[in-house]
């Protein structure tokens, strides 16, 4: 995979998008069998990602590209608020997770 700096609002982003990895699908997983009518965000350094049938809803409703060859996708940070207003407009619930170390940064706290 080629790896792209990121342009945000006119200011370089520092953070690289998130690989489909092992630890993100296990997450996502573990996640979905406890919130299985959620939709489910992992929050990823400056990025939120989800997969499997999540990432193919989001795409459809919000347009956000899958990662080719698998189902996957993931949105900048800036992004969530658009997201979210999408997804919630269309009837869905969102359970965004942050990892433990990252709950100081929780938008909604």
């Amino acid at each position: 995979m080629v790896r792209k700096k990121q342009l945000v609002a006119g200011q370089l982003s520092l953070s690289y998008p998130p690989e489909l990895s092992d630890e993100l699908q296990h997450d996502w997983r573990r996640l979905k069998t406890i919130y299985p009518a959620f939709l489910i965000l992992l929050a990823k350094g400056d990025y939120y990602a989800t997969l499997e049938r999540d990432a193919l809803t989001i795409s459809q409703v919000t347009g956000h590209l899958l990662e080719p060859g698998n189902q996957f996708t993931y949105f900048h940070v800036t992004a969530l608020q658009s997201v979210f207003h999408r997804l919630t407009e269309a009837g869905y619930f969102l359970a965004i997770c942050h990892p433990p170390e990252q709950l100081e940064q929780h938008l909604f706290t």
